[in-house]
């Protein structure tokens, strides 16, 4: 998993009335809930537990600004639940040890624990193993761009356990051994074929991609996690930029941002 600069926005304030007021703004919020369904508010809830706050005389106020598409393999969710538990901790001055968080994250979801670091990191089981690993790449330029339609993530897993004869492929194995020299060419996603069978949305942005000024510069289009979204590593921000328009006029949502390996 590699962290990118595209991010949302989450601030959290005390709430002098108590409990958890939460509103979401920005322009993907949209079927974004509000309720006690949101992994923000479940985060909020945990800590608050973990610590011993009653959210009643310690409440908290959340404005969440959503850039980061919902069912698109990127994370977004996750990312702000796992700051939550963050910004919780500085907001009310709390010390709680590594473990303890990792532990609330993996109640939250499995992507949730690695969020609370980033970088590079390689991803085992159901989130509980999160290992920091060295990054490839420089803050080059990544382009991600998707369709009208999400994916849900219970829907992509159901659709690659279909396949019998699936032959995963060993892009993780070359990348632990250090086989960096062809790297772009055997970047591997064992959902992508699967779900592009389900979602016609990603076979019409994968071919998009095929069809830009620059296909043939950077890495080669792949699904983002489980999806909806594609991405492409670039080396050029320029070459970035003219395959961005190109796929804006393609009317696909276009979201151009770039590898993010430091902590500030």
């Amino acid at each position: 998993m590699q962290t990118v600069e595209l991010h949302d926005t989450l601030r959290l304030c005390l709430h002098p009335k108590g409990g958890i007021v939460f509103t979401i703004s920005g322009p993907q919020s949209e079927d974004i809930p509000a309720d006690e369904s949101n992994l923000v508010v479940k985060a909020i809830k945990l800590m608050s537990e973990a610590v011993g706050l009653d959210l009643d005389a310690h409440g908290v106020s959340v404005q969440l600004n959503k850039h980061i598409p919902s069912q698109a393999g990127l994370g977004g969710g996750s990312s702000d639940a796992a700051n939550a538990m963050l910004a919780y901790c500085s907001l009310f001055r709390q010390t709680i040890d590594f473990g303890q968080l990792r532990n609330i994250a993996r109640q939250l979801g499995s992507d949730v624990p690695y969020f609370l670091s980033g970088k590079t990191a390689l991803v085992e089981g159901t989130g509980e193993t999160c290992r920091q690993i060295r990054a490839i790449y420089p803050d080059y330029p990544v382009l991600i761009a998707k369709g009208n339609h999400g994916v849900s993530t219970r829907e992509a897993y159901q659709a690659l356990d279909t396949v019998t004869d699936r032959q995963p492929g060993n892009s993780t194995e070359r990348f632990l051994n250090c086989d960096y020299a062809a790297f772009a060419s055997w970047l591997h996603n064992d959902f992508q074929d699967v779900v592009a069978k389900i979602e016609p949305d990603v076979q019409h942005t994968l071919s998009f991609f095929a069809q830009a000024p620059h296909a043939a510069a950077g890495s080669k289009p792949l699904l983002c996690g489980s999806g909806s979204s594609v991405f492409k590593i670039h080396t050029s921000m320029e070459a970035a930029e003219s395959d961005a328009k190109f796929l804006q006029s393609a009317g696909l949502s276009v979201f151009l941002t770039k590898i993010l390996n430091t902590t500030d």
